[in-house]
């Protein structure tokens, strides 16, 4: 993709995220546990 931009970092959408599950299985006393996190950041 090409496009005439401002200055040579800036993004190509205006407002694009990225976002990201995590997901941690912990094995503790003959049991599992697991974990879920989910984040977002705005690209600038």
């Amino acid at each position: 993709m090409s496009g005439k931009r401002r200055y040579s970092d800036e993004p190509r959408f205006k407002g694009l995220r990225t976002i990201a599950m995590i997901e941690t299985s912990i094995e503790r006393d003959g049991g599992v546990r697991t974990e879920r996190a989910a984040t977002s950041h705005r690209v600038s």
